[in-house]
């Protein structure tokens, strides 16, 4: 936003003509082939067990549209959640404390559907870049990209599910899954998106994941003023992948802490909306 309040103004050097500064990195195959091989068989062990518990739909949408709901945590709420995250979690452990919260309340949804699978899968996008490395990828997408199989039946028992959690975050960042996910990605640039889809409901039999979550991390926006006025608050609108079609976000700019439920239209009821929210709300801002 900077650079383009920078360009309004006339005295900017950024220009939307200029090239992209990060190549396309479509190069080196032989190292995205290993990093390829590797994912491939960390997918394989992913799928094993039985398809995971989704949703499914409960009304007809027509088109695809989707619906946001947006809670945002006081200053004072937001150092509240960490101090609980630090204690029962551990030190930098935010993301596993959110997530484990999160799958609990989903958790309930799930169980009043009767839905009856063993296991939930969940994929993970962690952002913990800089504000200077984000600026120089600005055209590309970065992915920090985790999968994580829950036990259903563990999922009520909050310290051995943040044990699950936390132990499968060191599992694959030990084992490098989320550098080659990425190297291995980068082909996709070029691939299709229903080419993609395809590709990964061939893996999970089907049924990609039971819920999708993303931490995007603590960003220190340098900017105060936008085209004259103060800089409240801002917020990061994901938008919730096609498939499963639901997804929950937390997103830390400044001193507070948002999150976002994210759901594709006709997939949940009001009142599972609510009982979402609600639950979060009292979970953690409480």
């Amino acid at each position: 936003m900077s650079m383009f309040q920078e360009e309004r103004a006339g005295n900017g050097t950024f220009s939307w003509a200029s090239p992209a500064p990060e190549p396309a990195h479509l190069s080196e195959w032989r190292r995205k082939f290993e990093a390829g091989k590797r994912v491939n068989r960390a997918f394989l062990r992913l799928a094993e067990s039985a398809p995971p518990r989704v949703l499914g739909m409960i009304g007809a949408s027509g088109k695809q549209r989707f619906k946001f709901s947006v809670i945002p945590f006081s200053e004072q709420q937001s150092r509240r959640i960490m101090e609980r995250a630090d204690s029962e979690a551990g030190y930098f452990m935010l993301m596993p404390y959110t997530m484990a919260l999160t799958a609990q309340i989903l958790h309930g949804i799930f169980v009043k559907r009767g839905t009856d699978a063993d296991d939930y899968l969940i994929p993970v996008t962690v952002d913990m870049r800089s504000p200077s490395e984000a600026t120089e990828r600005m055209f590309f997408n970065h992915v920090s990209f985790l999968w994580f199989r829950l036990r259903a039946r563990e999922v009520e028992d909050l310290t051995v599910l943040l044990e699950s959690i936390k132990q499968q975050l060191y599992d694959q960042v030990k084992a490098g899954l989320p550098q080659d996910i990425c190297e291995a990605s980068l082909p996709m640039r070029i691939i299709p998106l229903p080419i993609l889809n395809y590709l990964m409901r061939v893996y999970f039999k089907g049924e990609v994941a039971s819920f999708f979550f993303s931490f995007l991390g603590a960003r220190k926006e340098p900017m105060t003023h936008f085209l004259g006025k103060r800089i409240h608050h801002s917020y990061h609108m994901t938008r919730v992948p096609i498939s499963p079609g639901l997804g929950v976000f937390f997103q830390q700019c400044r001193e507070g802490l948002n999150a976002y439920v994210s759901h594709a239209e006709g997939l949940l009821a009001e009142d599972e909306v609510k009982t979402i929210v609600e639950g979060l709300k009292s979970r953690l801002g409480g």
